[in-house]
């Protein structure tokens, strides 16, 4: 896979043809925008843990990296959040997820249109960059996500991972 550029955007399918994707229905472009999605949905009132994608044979160089992509969800009951392990060859894992109030980290609830999100992560402590990333979504009840093309995004010391396109502010 083409992982080794600075930024790569992946869309569904083309994980799917992998075998990389694990759950959620995979849905082709719509007019809106004009990219594929996938879709998961929880119709149960208890939560539900799905694990998206795993991706493996990393070319990370950088410490500091990010998986950013568009989210959007419709009437997700509590606060959903998108979740990242970041494998390490040693057998740790150290995870990122959307749990703040505001910003490209914040949660899923409720019903929102399209917006970004970054699950960024600084490697600290360690000379090595991990070897396996798996993205997947928490849902505290029902309600449904849907997640456009995934990019894995390497930043330069003193470059903000959590920057995204179109933002006017620093």
């Amino acid at each position: 896979s083409a992982w080794a550029q600075r930024e790569d955007a992946r869309a569904w399918a083309s994980l799917a043809g992998e075998g990389k994707v694990k759950s959620g229905q995979v849905l082709a472009p719509d007019p809106q925008t004009g990219w594929e999605r996938i879709r998961i949905e929880n119709v149960e009132a208890t939560s539900l843990t799905v694990p998206l994608v795993a991706l493996e044979n990393l070319r990370i160089t950088e410490a500091a990296f990010a998986v950013r992509g568009q989210v959007r969800c419709s009437e997700v009951e509590g606060d959903a959040y998108l979740l990242m392990w970041s494998h390490f060859a040693d057998g740790e894992r150290c995870y990122s997820k959307t749990t703040d109030s505001s910003g490209p980290m914040r949660t899923l609830t409720g019903t929102s249109g399209w917006r970004w999100f970054v699950l960024p992560f600084t490697v600290t402590k360690r000379e090595d960059r991990p070897t396996k990333l798996e993205i997947g979504l928490v849902l505290p009840g029902k309600g449904s996500v849907e997640i456009g093309p995934l990019s894995i995004i390497q930043f330069s010391p003193g470059e903000d991972p959590m920057e995204v396109p179109g933002q006017w502010w620093s």
